[in-house]
């Protein structure tokens, strides 16, 4: 805080002198290269009996498979033949029984990212387990390893001819938790320091049923003449078993605390032993003081109307929005810097093999859930890019599903006695200068102090640079103030790169101001009615030094996106005319409507697009959507597109979506979101008008309006193609329906009102921000239902 530029000078060096050691390091040319197989499993008690080569081995799915990726919501997963993990020479038959002998088929799995390169085979296999023992007397500390034995076979056998190439490196198994690491012969060397731990955090918080096993992996390069004394990089995995059922949520981020703290492993020789601020010797190492972590196991609404009805990428996007654990990330409760790639599987449990699951094959009694998770984090140091992201489906022996995620890990091949060098050298340059006896003043030289902006449009981000010079003879720092303390830096549509920084004499600095007015920035409402202006002062302090401001000033251009309703209904005319908050209408004299939204939706009525059957579904071109924007704004006519009408349409369409989805607050107010959910009947439904506020009437009305005629033009053109196709029935087709064909037709395909509605629900009755008890989706869904049908 400003008053203690001595706090802040040694906090700022500290940060440099960090970065710059990290710089020293991946300027080395020499590279280094690993590749990481995870495999998180629930095997719910079961030994193994199915073939595991799918989930043990690097298969990236074809791209051009998204047809089968769509398939594994609209059907009845088939339970897999059970095999012995001996027994994998067998030949394998398809669902419909016919065999598989020449080409067999690539596994049924759904990954997030495909890799642009042919597969690889990982030097490194890891694999965690959880519930690997249910029984009684295995809820204390067993130590039994028949368990361990059974699943090392199995993963060796789901490797075929290429488990000759792995060896098992270590393992740790605590009760139910169980972690192997496999490695490539040829590196089992270079992985020679190995560090193991595990905690419970089951009944009494001390029995084994819940809980955490991990591994520390030292991985060391190979010396040569020009490496004589490379880094090590340390790699740590956790595999954890945390509490199940929704209410168990705070429970859940308790324990992971709880296990982040008591995991620890003994200090390696490797480098140097870590020290504790007083300078003793660390007793334990943290799973953080890691080059790379890898966090996997169990760690959620009603799902199953949302997975049966919506394409798949699109129901995970919807459902993440009450996923727990994103939510435990989002609020900082729990598994904070963690990175997950996003989940395009189905969730991964309860599946049931019994007569009480529904058409997707999950348990009836239970809630779908994606339980089964992998996470990471990295230094600086290293890179760890997620290849894929994982479900196997066709793997049906648990309750669960088992999951996997490729990891490509890149760090710098360095030389420990170099590195140590240069950064001496580091520590050199700056340990002279003491900020408590200063004898020349640090001083910078700012390149101007005036940054045009020019004209600023809404969602069109404008980067601008300055350049910094350390022009006294002494390392300077500096960081930038508030005008007040309790206010921010800079406003929210600014953003200041870097925020600190020290640079030794004659060095110079780019400064990096990027100016985004967007839906998030609250003060866009403001600027769009000229309550605001884009004109600001930063001041940039020199620690020990003087003050340094910098006026940046610029021209926005108001626009109707990211306003209130009640505001669009009170604009006199275009909004970029608009020169100050007076002109706005009386709060008691609004216009019935707001111009811009009925503008588009007259457009979509009036020009005939009811045949268009994307419409909503195709997103226009982001430029046309620019121009439409333009033409709101002013007021002018929508450029004339007669020869690509359909093109346009999408345009307008999607303008639309945007307009709706940028207000401040929904259509419905939040307050109301509750009634609407628990609505039962059109009857009903139409009531709760009656409740709306008066600039929300006439902007429901127009579009759900729209949205019921496109719904009926739409069903009706299909209609019309099915009974033009409708085949001949013969005896060929009189054959009883297969037990999969039955499983599909429960699955079926949502009408074109139930596409809408799940386009437009989660705009006209937005979800509140941070709000501790979210409304069904579902119900919102079926509200608006009422409306379009």
């Amino acid at each position: 805080m400003p008053g203690n530029d001595v706090a802040d000078y040694f906090a700022i060096r500290n940060d440099w002198f960090h970065q710059r050691s990290h710089t020293v390091v991946s300027n080395d040319i020499e590279k280094v290269h690993l590749r990481v197989r995870v495999g998180s499993f629930n095997v719910n008690g079961k030994l193994p009996s199915q073939d595991l080569s799918s989930w043990v081995g690097w298969s990236a799915s074809s791209s051009t498979d998204k047809q089968d990726e769509q398939a594994v919501w609209d059907k009845l997963i088939p339970p897999l033949k059970e095999l012995s993990p001996l027994s994998l020479g067998d030949v394998a038959k398809s669902v419909d029984g016919e065999d598989k002998e020449d080409t067999p088929e690539q596994p049924d799995t759904v990954p997030t990212q495909q890799t642009s390169q042919d597969p690889v085979d990982p030097d490194l296999l890891v694999f965690g387990f959880q519930e690997l023992d249910l029984s009684t007397e295995a809820l204390l500390y067993s130590t039994k390893t028949t368990r361990e034995e059974a699943w090392t076979e199995a993963i060796f056998a789901g490797l075929g001819d290429k488990r000759e190439m792995y060896g098992k490196l270590v393992s740790k198994q605590l009760v139910g938790m169980l972690l192997l690491v496999f490695v490539k012969k040829d590196l089992e060397e270079h992985f020679a320091e190995t560090g193991t731990s595990a905690v419970g955090a089951g009944i009494m918080g001390i029995m084994g049923n819940k809980g955490a096993t991990a591994i520390r992996l030292t991985y060391r390069p190979p010396s040569s003449p020009e490496f004589p004394s490379p880094c090590p990089t340390t790699i740590t995995i956790v595999n954890a078993h945390l509490a199940a059922y929704d209410e168990m949520y705070d429970r859940r981020n308790a324990d992971f605390h709880d296990i982040s703290r008591r995991l620890g492993f003994t200090p390696s020789s490797a480098y140097v032993t870590p020290l504790a601020p007083d300078g003793t010797p660390v007793a334990s190492m943290s799973i953080y003081r890691s080059d790379a972590l890898i966090w996997m196991g169990g760690v959620d609404p009603d799902v199953r109307s949302i997975l049966s009805s919506d394409p798949l990428h699109k129901a995970s996007a919807t459902l993440m929005k009450y996923d727990q654990l994103k939510t435990s990330m989002q609020g900082k409760e729990a598994f904070v810097h963690y990175t997950e790639n996003p989940i395009a599987f189905p969730p991964t449990y309860r599946y049931n093999t019994g007569l009480m699951t529904d058409a997707m094959g999950y348990d009836l009694k239970r809630k779908p859930a994606w339980t089964d998770r992998i996470l990471h984090m990295t230094s600086p140091y290293l890179t760890l890019q997620q290849d894929s992201y994982s479900s196997h489906p066709e793997i049906t022996m648990s309750d669960h599903k088992p999951v996997s995620a490729d990891f490509s890990m890149t760090f710098a091949k360095a030389d420990c006695l170099v590195v140590d060098e240069k950064a001496n050298a580091l520590y050199e340059s700056v340990a002279q200068f003491d900020p408590e006896e200063v004898r020349e003043v640090p001083t910078f030289e700012i390149e101007s102090p005036v940054i045009e902006l020019g004209n600023v449009s809404y969602e069109k981000p404008i980067v601008r640079e300055l350049k910094i010079k350390n022009i006294s003879k002494v390392p300077s720092a500096f960081r930038f103030y508030p005008h007040d303390l309790d206010q921010p830096t800079h406003p929210d549509w600014l953003q200041v790169e870097p925020m600190t920084g020290l640079l030794l004499p004659s060095e110079e600095l780019t400064l990096r101001f990027t100016i985004f007015v967007s839906r998030a920035s609250p003060s866009t409402p403001r600027l769009n009615i000229r309550a605001d202006s884009l004109e600001y002062m930063v001041i940039l302090h020199t620690v020990l030094g003087k003050d340094h401001f910098i006026a940046l000033a610029g021209v926005y251009e108001p626009t109707c996106f990211a306003n209130t309703l009640s505001t669009l209904t009170r604009l006199p005319g275009p909004i970029r005319n608009i020169q100050h908050p007076n002109e706005l209408l009386p709060v008691t004299q609004p216009i019935n409507a707001p111009k811009e939204v009925m503008r588009l939706v007259n457009w979509l009525m009036s020009d005939g697009v009811g045949d268009l059957d994307d419409l909503f579904f195709v997103p226009g071109a982001e430029e046309t959507v620019y121009q439409i924007r333009e033409c709101l704004d002013t007021d002018s006519p929508f450029p004339d597109f007669a020869s690509t009408k359909s093109q346009f349409a999408h345009a307008i369409a999607t303008a639309l979506l945007a307009l709706l989805d940028s207000l401040v607050d929904p259509v419905i107010p939040y307050g109301l979101h509750s009634r609407c959910a628990t609505v039962i009947s059109k009857d009903d439904a139409f009531e709760m008008l009656d409740a709306f506020p008066g600039e929300a009437i006439n902007v429901w009305i127009s579009v759900t309006a729209f949205l019921h005629y496109l719904a009926t033009q739409t069903e009706r053109k299909h209609e019309e193609e099915k009974a033009s196709l409708s085949p001949t029935v013969t005896e060929e087709s009189t054959d009883p329906p297969s037990e999969i064909s039955l499983s599909l037709k429960q699955v079926a395909e949502p009408s074109r009102a139930a596409q809408l509605a799940a386009i437009f629900a989660p705009i006209l009755l937005r979800d509140e921000l941070n709000s501790s008890s979210p409304v069904s989706p579902i119900g919102k869904r079926r509200f608006l239902q009422y409306f379009i049908e």
